[in-house]
C-alpha cells in the first residue's frame, strides 16, 4: 500500500514538476512575480528549476514526498481573477493540482500520520483536507497556487544543513 502512495506521488510530482520546468523555460519573465503566478517560485527555485534536465525532473520526482503545497485557502480570493491563470498548460495545472488534493485527502483521511510528513501538513491543514468535499477540492484546484517545496542549495539559519541536503537532493530509493 506504501509504494503505492509512493508511486501516486510520484506521478503527480512528475507531472506538476515538468509541466513547471516546461513553463519556466518557455517564457521566463513570467515567474519575476510568484505572486502572479499559479507556481509560486522565488527567483532561486525558478533558476534551479531552469537547468534541470529531464532525468533530474524524474529523479527529483521519487523523492517521496509531495513537491507542492496548495496555498491557503484564505489566499484563494487574491488568485481568483488573476489575467495570468489564463493561457499556456492552465488546465492542465488544475487537473494535476486536482489530482495532487485527492491524494492529499484521501491519504489525511487513511494515514494521518504518513499524510502529515508525505505532503507538508500542519495538523489543522490534516483535518481540514480531511473534511473537504470533492467539489471544494476542484474548486481550489482551478482557482489557487501551488508553492514548490523544493528549497534552495544553500540551507538557511533555520534549517540544518544535513536536513536541507536531504529535501533538497530527495534521495532516490528504488520504488517497488
Amino acid at each position: 500500500m506504501k509504494s503505492n502512495l509512493t508511486s501516486e506521488i510520484t506521478t503527480v510530482n512528475l507531472a506538476l514538476l515538468t509541466l513547471a520546468v516546461d513553463l519556466l523555460k518557455e517564457n521566463p519573465a513570467m515567474y519575476r512575480d510568484s505572486k502572479m503566478n499559479r507556481f509560486s517560485l522565488d527567483k532561486r527555485q525558478a533558476a534551479d528549476l531552469s537547468s534541470f534536465s529531464d532525468e533530474r525532473v524524474r529523479q527529483v520526482s521519487r523523492c517521496g514526498r509531495s513537491l507542492f503545497v496548495p496555498v491557503c485557502l484564505n489566499d484563494e480570493e487574491r488568485y481568483k481573477d488573476n489575467p495570468h491563470y489564463s493561457g499556456h498548460g492552465n488546465d492542465m495545472i488544475s487537473s494535476y493540482y486536482y489530482d495532487l488534493l485527492v491524494l492529499i485527502r484521501e491519504c489525511s483521511r487513511t494515514r494521518p500520520f504518513e499524510a502529515v510528513w508525505r505532503f507538508n501538513l500542519s495538523l489543522d491543514g490534516l483535518d481540514h483536507m480531511a473534511r473537504t468535499p470533492l467539489a471544494d477540492l476542484k474548486k481550489k484546484a482551478r482557482l489557487s497556487a501551488l508553492k514548490l517545496c523544493i528549497l534552495p542549495r544553500e540551507a538557511s539559519g533555520t534549517v540544518s544543513p544535513r536536513f536541507h541536503a536531504v529535501l533538497y537532493d530527495c534521495q532516490v530509493f528504488a520504488i517497488n
